[in-house]
């Protein structure tokens, strides 16, 4: 204390400019210090929220390779279904088919009946002959 009582003292005049620069260095070194202070907890606030970016982004990166795996067996499904599609539209036109085919044979056959119902002149004669021939060889 005795040195501060005589630097305000008689020695004023040579120490005031020397206070006056050390007061200016002191208030910028303050000054500096709570800026350090505001950059440090903005650094770490940014950290975290580049943290959190970075989860985010590692999130959608999964998420979009899930998607691209689904996708691809999404469409190996379609595909699957389409063959069997495929298959069963080829069976039902082969059906279709084997259907007129056989409408077509059923009215040959009706035709046929309905044009003979029975046997022909000449069969009947040669039926008859033959019945004749039979009781003839029985006769006999």
């Amino acid at each position: 204390q005795d040195t501060v009582i005589e630097l305000t003292g008689k020695k004023k005049d040579i120490v005031d400019p020397f206070r006056l620069e050390y007061e200016k260095l002191y208030k910028a070194l303050m000054r500096s210090h709570e800026a350090e202070k505001r950059l440090t907890k903005k650094i770490r606030d940014l950290n975290s929220e580049i943290s959190t970016s970075a989860q985010n982004v590692q999130t959608a990166l999964k998420t979009a390779a899930e998607d691209q795996q689904q996708i691809a067996t999404l469409r190996q499904e379609i595909d699957a279904k389409q063959k069997l599609v495929e298959e069963a539209n080829r069976k039902e036109e082969q059906a279709k088919e084997t259907i007129s085919k056989r409408k077509a044979e059923i009215e040959d056959l009706v035709s046929r009946i309905e044009q003979g119902a029975g046997m022909s002149e000449e069969q009947e004669f040669q039926l008859n002959q033959l019945i004749g021939q039979k009781e003839q060889l029985e006769k006999d």
